[in-house]
């Protein structure tokens, strides 16, 4: 019997986007779950007894190719037929699903300073692999940022054919999505939203649980925006 592993990138944050989707895996499919951050996770303690039975932190900067390549150690040691604290089962562990949900926050480039400029767009393009609707919409001084997320979409549609037969690929955008709990959002913040709300990390977890389930079994090289109609707006100067 196979133990289903699920790596999900960006778990610090207990509002986060990456811990939702963590307790939903846990939660709606039953998967042992690899949370990754380059930050220590945040009040574990709080999470019940299900989540913490099934999950394990990695602290890992994800555009470091020799961090990661550690982790898969880690995984073995935690979840396989020699790992404690009730995991050890002698199953053999199968990795079936990543989130690649890390990303920067901060989008502007440096202006001005040249070398300033290339180290973050390396830093950016390293990391931020992950997608969002900036790969459809831009502000000034953000090519790195855009570009970055745009270039996930090359990638998901060129590794759902390299992969294909073996990993389904897809791709969600999300727009603004509240991992604050409603701190600061205002309400013609939610007005300006076709959907009239911003959105919450519950939106982006009911398609990362679909998309990773067996209902999805047809469905791979796909992009699905998650932005409460943003996009399709037309927008005029006041």
């Amino acid at each position: 019997m196979s133990v289903k592993i699920a790596v999900v990138t960006g778990t610090a944050k207990p509002l986060g986007i990456g811990r939702a989707i963590a307790r939903a895996l846990i939660s709606s499919l039953n998967y042992k779950i690899v949370g990754i951050d380059i930050e220590n996770a945040e009040r574990l303690d709080e999470e019940d007894l299900a989540f913490k039975a099934q999950y394990t932190h990695h602290k890992c900067d994800v555009s470091s190719a020799e961090q990661v390549s550690k982790i898969w150690d880690s995984v073995e040691k935690a979840f396989d037929g020699g790992g404690g604290g009730g995991r050890g089962t002698g199953s053999s562990l199968e990795l079936s699903c990543i989130i690649n949900n890390a990303g920067i926050a901060d989008p502007d480039m440096p202006v001005g300073d040249t070398n300033a400029r290339i180290s973050r767009w390396k830093s950016v393009v390293g990391v931020n692999l992950t997608a969002s609707t900036r790969a459809l919409m831009s502000e000034p001084n953000t090519e790195a940022y855009s570009a970055s997320k745009a270039g996930l979409l090359g990638l998901t549609h060129a590794l759902s054919q390299s992969l294909a037969g073996k990993v389904r690929v897809n791709a969600i955008l999300p727009g603004w999505i509240d991992t604050t709990g409603g701190e600061g959002v205002k309400a013609e913040d939610h007005a300006f939203h076709p959907a009239q709300r911003v959105g919450n990390p519950e939106d982006v977890v009911e398609m990362c649980v679909f998309l990773a389930g067996p209902q999805a079994g047809f469905i791979t090289g796909q992009e699905f925006v998650f932005d409460g109609g943003v996009t399709k707006k037309m927008i005029y100067p006041q």
